[in-house]
């Protein structure tokens, strides 16, 4: 068991005191353990294993109907944790994780990953889609670029841990902000009730 010298206590103990759930506290443990030392698999697995109940996280079940909720659990210079509480149909915006890696456990629901890349013309692509189910664990890193969303009609729950600290994420714009609405948008506009004749050479 690891020990939190400055006060003599047990790292799950110095957790515990600082009000949160013992099953989240022994995770941040486990965590401290890892991180920084260990390769992304066992961090995965770290989280993947861990035994977590509805009780468990239910300080951080907190929805909001505006947006997805970002429910801080832990945070420290090395790492924190966040429990995410999404509405059907809300999602994040399309971002990447510049300078950290992230860890997701699905703690309820389903969660859909949409990913993108650069195109060889600059722009960005999707890349791929996956859905994760309860119990799932995702890692993305650093210059990845994706969204997460809920597309189920059912509340989604979802775990991360970001080491370190997600501080400077690059947000990118999704598609319809800077692509023109289509009804009654045109590149030669005319006015109304005018006919356009397109000569054809012969």
């Amino acid at each position: 068991m690891t020990t939190d010298l400055r006060q003599g206590r047990s790292l799950e103990e110095s957790f515990t005191a600082e009000h949160i759930p013992t099953a989240l506290a022994q995770i941040l443990s486990d965590l401290q353990r890892r991180l920084g030392r260990d390769d992304p698999t066992t961090i995965v697995q770290a989280i993947a294993s861990a035994s977590l109940t509805k009780g468990d996280i239910a300080p951080f079940r907190k929805f909001s109907d505006k947006s997805y909720e970002r429910n801080l659990v832990f945070r420290s210079e090395q790492f924190e944790l966040l429990i995410l509480c999404w509405h059907s149909g809300q999602l994040s915006p399309l971002h990447n994780h510049k300078g950290s890696s992230c860890y997701m456990r699905i703690l309820e629901g389903t969660a859909t990953e949409l990913r993108f890349e650069r195109a060889q013309c600059g722009v960005l692509a999707p890349s791929g889609v996956k859905n994760f189910e309860c119990g799932s664990v995702a890692a993305s890193f650093d210059e990845d670029i994706h969204t997460i969303a809920n597309f189920q009609s059912s509340d989604l729950i979802t775990m991360h841990c970001y080491s370190p600290p997600l501080l400077k994420p690059e947000i990118f714009p999704i598609a319809d902000s800077f692509i023109p609405q289509l009804q009654g948008c045109y590149s030669n506009p005319i006015q109304a009730g005018t006919y356009v004749e397109h000569a054809v050479s012969k």
